[in-house]
């Protein structure tokens, strides 16, 4: 186990390049994201504009066809775009999809102090509050995990088929408590101007 700098400085393996640091690699991976931000930008913009001009064109022909206009060419040209606003949301998709594929390469950065493991074993304490409990004779004390299954405020199981080992569904007071945090929290930054 060592630190980030001890690595080369990579949090974690990059098929881009396994030989360079990502210290090295970053401005790279930064420079093809902003490549990518800017094609899904153009690419919605396109989009979005096809559709505006589509708009004005169903109105058009609404009011052609009120005056007793002759609009066959109008609609004609109206399913053209309506194709094209189809090929335009599939570039979009593309394009997000590719933007999101590097987004996802850089990742979360962690200060170089942060040790470099596989699992939470090697954690570090960096500071602590208080002193732990200790157990009293024939006292037991319980973790988060036996506490939320003691208390059935989640659904483990369920949130684990949907989304891994760790998901999990508040429930009844669960999801009282978790309103109550955000509540809270959300009070404590307004009082300070948030």
């Amino acid at each position: 186990m060592g630190t980030a700098a001890e690595s080369g400085g990579a949090p974690r393996s990059l098929p881009l390049s396994l030989s360079l640091p990502l210290s090295e690699l970053l401005p790279a991976l930064v420079l093809v994201l902003v490549f990518f931000l800017q094609a899904w930008r153009e690419a919605v913009g396109t989009m979005e504009t096809t559709k505006m001009n589509f708009n004005t064109m169903v109105k058009e022909i609404a009011t052609k066809r009120k005056a007793k206009e002759d609009t066959t060419d109008l609609q004609a040209e109206s399913k053209a775009m309506k194709d094209s606003i189809k090929v335009q949301e599939d570039a979009v998709t593309a394009a997000a999809s590719a933007r999101d594929a590097i987004l996802m390469e850089i990742g979360n950065l962690v200060h170089d102090s942060v040790p470099i493991s596989n699992d939470e074993a090697n954690n570090a304490v960096v500071a602590t509050w208080g002193s732990p409990r200790e157990a009293g004779p024939g006292e037991k004390l319980f973790n988060h995990y036996d506490l939320v299954q003691l208390l059935d405020i989640v659904e483990l199981d369920k949130g684990a088929e949907v989304a891994g080992n760790r998901g999990y569904y508040l429930k009844g007071a669960g999801t009282l408590l978790n309103q109550a945090l955000i509540n809270c929290a959300m009070q404590f930054l307004y009082q300070r101007g948030y």
